[in-house]
């Protein structure tokens, strides 16, 4: 019963507020990449030529095809795979620990500020988490019962998980070094240590279509992604928990957990399983960031939340006055629930433009006139869903349209952060701005030819 509180719980704090923004470009990209009028090689290809790997993309697309190709679609996905994250966090922490430390951890996940945020949009990340947990989970079920159905489960959980994310590679990497020290610990255990080598054949097998893609990207340096600060480790876990006393009191239960483990012996092999993920994936991926390639974000560290959230359970769970232990957990809700609507800031891992201000315009003034932006490909996208197809055009093409003199006597350019200000066409070309309404980040922009007295469509034109 107190499961299915918190899962309610967790459910009602995902759905609230869910349509107040609109689609950011990341869940644009997702919802292009995805459109169920795209064949399967299609996502499959603009997928893993993206730097991502496809599972997300092509569940996305099933679901797409299964509920509808609509705006909100998506996140409601993200918020049904949040919310099954405390169940699976609760499962893991009894198999771990005790039914009560899976208890507060389902808790601490439900109210959690990050977890909740990245619910609320269409990206991968939440499916990331979720497989995480599931692949330790059916990591600890083939080390118990050492069965075919055990390495069937193993296999299939960790190959979702390293195809969803690049980052899912790490756990799976902890996992194997678990294996080897499990197999060999006392004695060298055959059976142990074949089926994890049939598991692991198997979920590097799931990689075959994409192995060159990930190759590939591997070497690739995007750009946006910059080499963690000194403070970074810091930030990340401000972000992820919340600041000021939130984060104080998790830090508190966290070392407390972590110490009890140290100090005993029944508890060794589960503090080796938290700390290996924990830490083996942090340090390949900081290393390969200040020294190769930067790889770490924000959002990527949710791989290991997790572990944190498992930490803290076991402080709590070390509290042994029911009264006191109420205590905290209403501090923590309190807290977690007036830091999640006292509006964060949301910019170290979601860009605050607005592009569905100015499509909605479009739609509601029927505007005929051609459309152009920076990125034709995602406008459409948002045209698309909210069920007004429009044919969006680079901005290159009306570029070239002007100088071959087939300008358009009226046409939009749905523009972000002044890229197609920036190009000042009204001192270049033969056009002026008819209107500009700006939003957050973007803006809809009206060009008509020079002298032109009237754009059909727009409010603006008259």
């Amino acid at each position: 019963m107190l499961l299915l509180g918190l899962i309610v719980l967790g459910a009602g704090l995902r759905l609230y507020g869910l349509s107040d923004k609109g689609l950011w470009m990341d869940e644009l990209y997702s919802l292009s990449f995805s459109d169920p009028d795209n064949d399967l090689a299609t996502v499959f290809h603009k997928t893993v030529e993206d730097v991502h790997p496809p599972f997300y993309q092509i569940v996305l697309w099933l679901v797409f095809k299964l509920f509808g190709y609509a705006e909100l679609t998506s996140r409601y996905f993200s918020v049904v795979i949040g919310v099954l994250v405390i169940p699976a966090i609760f499962y893991l922490g009894e198999k771990l620990f005790s039914a009560w430390v899976g208890i507060y951890a389902g808790f601490l996940v439900s109210v959690n500020f990050f977890l909740i945020s990245l619910s609320q949009e269409g990206r991968s990340y939440q499916l990331l988490v979720l497989l995480v947990i599931v692949s330790f989970i059916a990591f600890v079920d083939l080390i118990e019962k050492k069965n075919l159905k055990s390495v069937i489960f193993y296999a299939l959980t960790g190959s979702m998980l390293v195809n969803t994310h690049y980052f899912g590679v790490f756990p799976v990497m902890a996992q194997a070094v678990l294996l080897l020290y499990f197999s060999f610990r006392s004695g060298m255990k055959k059976k142990l240590l074949g089926m994890g080598v049939v598991a692991g054949l198997l979920i590097a097998m799931s990689l075959v279509p994409s192995v060159f893609y990930m190759i590939d990207n591997w070497a690739r340096n995007v750009n946006w992604i910059t080499r963690p600060e000194d403070d970074f480790f810091v930030e990340v876990f401000m972000t992820q928990i919340g600041r000021g006393l939130l984060a104080l009191v998790y830090i508190f239960f966290l070392v407390c957990g972590l110490a009890d483990l140290m100090r005993r012996d029944d508890r060794r092999d589960a503090m080796a399983l938290l700390l290996l993920w924990w830490g083996l994936g942090i340090v390949i991926a900081y290393v390969r960031s200040v020294f190769y390639i930067p790889i770490l974000t924000f959002k990527n560290m949710i791989v290991f939340l997790p572990v944190v959230i498992l930490l803290t359970a076991c402080g709590i769970d070390l509290v042994r006055n029911g009264f006191c232990k109420c205590v905290v957990l209403v501090f923590v809700f309190v807290m977690s629930f007036t830091y999640l609507y006292s509006s964060p800031d949301l910019r170290p891992f979601r860009i605050g433009h607005d592009i569905r201000s100015p499509v909605s315009k479009i739609k509601r003034d029927r505007g005929t006139m051609p459309v152009y932006s920076p990125y034709p490909e995602l406008i459409s996208a948002y045209f698309k869903v909210l069920g007004y197809p429009v044919a969006v055009g680079s901005l290159e093409s009306i570029e070239a349209r002007i100088k071959t003199n087939q300008t358009p006597v009226c046409f939009y350019v749905v523009d972000m952060w002044n890229m197609a200000m920036n190009k000042d066409y009204q001192s270049r070309f033969d056009v002026e701005i008819a209107s500009n309404q700006k939003y957050a980040d973007t803006a809809l922009i009206v060009y008509k030819v020079q002298g032109a007295t009237q754009c059909e469509g727009t409010a603006a034109g008259g």
